[in-house]
C-alpha cells in the first residue's frame, strides 16, 4: 500500500505534463478509457477465480460495476477527473490487504478506509506545493467518492452470499 501511495505522490509533478500532451494528441480520453477498462478486466479475471463469485449474479454485478466506472471515463467533462476513481478506489483493498495481519473486522476496515481518504487529502497538499499544480477541495471530494466506492466495492464482493 505504501508503495503504491508513494508511486502516487512521485508522479505528481510529471502528471501535468502527460496530460497536456495527450490531450493536445487528442488520446486523454481514449487512453484514460483504455485504462479504466483494462483494470476492471483485470478485477473480472482475479474476481472470477474466486468460487463463491462464479455464480451469475454476482459475476453480473461485478460486470455492470466496470461498465459503470468505463462510461464515467468517457462521460466527464474532464477525464483526467476520473483518474481518482481508479487511484482512490484501490486503495482500500491495498490499505486492507496491508493492514490485515495487524488489524481484524470493524477496526481493520475504518482504519483502512480513514488511510485512504489521509492519503487523498495529503495528494492535494502535495499538489498545493508544487509550481504547477494547485491545492483543490473538489479533488479531495473526487478522492473520497473514489474510495467510497472502492470501500464499497471491496464489502461487497467479500462479504458476497
Amino acid at each position: 500500500m505504501l508503495a503504491y501511495v508513494m508511486g502516487l505522490y512521485v508522479s505528481l509533478p510529471f502528471t501535468r505534463s502527460v496530460v497536456t500532451d495527450l490531450r493536445a494528441m487528442n488520446l486523454l480520453r481514449v487512453s484514460i478509457g483504455a485504462g479504466a477498462s483494462l483494470l476492471c478486466l483485470g478485477l473480472f479475471y482475479v474476481l472470477i477465480k474466486r468460487e463463491s463469485l462464479q455464480r451469475r449474479s454476482a459475476l453480473a454485478w461485478i460486470a455492470a460495476i466496470c461498465i459503470v466506472f468505463t462510461g464515467l471515463f468517457f462521460t466527464t467533462p474532464l477525464p483526467e477527473e476520473g483518474v481518482h476513481f481508479i487511484q482512490y478506489g484501490l486503495l482500500p483493498s491495498l490499505a486492507i490487504f496491508s493492514l490485515s495481519p495487524f488489524l481484524e473486522g470493524r477496526k481493520l476496515y475504518a482504519v483502512a478506509f480513514s488511510l485512504s481518504l489521509l492519503f487523498g487529502v495529503g495528494d492535494e497538499v502535495i499538489q498545493g506545493l508544487l509550481p504547477e499544480r494547485h491545492f483543490e477541495l473538489r479533488d479531495i471530494g473526487l478522492n473520497f467518492v473514489g474510495a467510497s466506492v472502492g470501500f464499497l466495492f471491496y464489502l461487497g464482493i467479500r462479504h458476497w452470499p
